[in-house]
């Protein structure tokens, strides 16, 4: 999904645990930010 993001231009999006905690990780389209914000946040 990510790969195909890259290609297209579009925004990355990840997801990981942190100490019981669903944390995202997202780059914007342009690359210019990135955010890491809680899953409660999204």
């Amino acid at each position: 999904m990510n790969e195909t993001a890259v290609r297209a231009g579009e925004r990355i999006l990840s997801a990981y645990v942190v100490a019981d905690e669903k944390i995202y990780v997202i780059t914007e389209w342009d690359r210019r930010y990135t955010t890491v914000m809680l899953a409660s946040e999204y």
